[in-house]
């Protein structure tokens, strides 16, 4: 799904949204907002009828000689910029790890949707993975009331991912 298409802007005006593109595409054209990649979305018949998708949202970031501690303090700057454009977003349990034999970062976030007009609160796993002179970055979320039926499922999904 790419924010920035004109099939998603038609959509999301097909389907009463369209008051929520000027704050998604002031996001999208932001710095924070320019290394957003690909978006998979699920869950859509959720959003349309007032719930929220399940998403999954890939960065590749070129950046030689990243360390994680390095990494740590980049996904902690990001989230606390998606907080302008989001609504407030608390990062939790942000951590250095070894994911998949790579060195890395996790944690998870919450975000609270009600200051940018959506009755809503979000949790995300975020996973950042350096290899290949180049920072991963992956984050999985769904509404919160959803969260813990889709954790293992995210779990899945973070064992797999690895850059090519």
């Amino acid at each position: 799904l790419d924010l920035r298409s004109s099939q998603f802007q038609n959509l999301a005006n097909t389907f009463g949204m369209g008051g929520q593109l000027g704050p998604l595409n002031d996001f999208l054209n932001s710095p924070e907002g320019e290394s957003l990649g690909v978006i998979y979305v699920t869950d859509l018949m959720a959003a349309m009828f007032g719930g929220l998708p399940t998403l999954l949202n890939v960065s590749v970031i070129d950046f030689p000689n990243a360390t994680p501690e390095y990494l740590m303090e980049l996904i902690e700057f990001n989230m606390d910029s998606f907080s302008d454009s989001l609504g407030d977003v608390e990062m939790q349990q942000l951590t250095t790890a070894t994911i998949n034999n790579l060195p890395g970062v996790r944690g998870q976030a919450t975000a609270d949707l009600s200051s940018v007009g959506m009755n809503a609160q979000i949790t995300a796993k975020v996973v950042g993975l350096i290899a290949n002179d180049k920072i991963y970055i992956l984050t999985v979320a769904t509404q919160s009331s959803s969260f813990a039926g889709k954790d293992a499922q995210f779990e899945q999904i973070i064992g797999s991912f690895r850059p090519e």
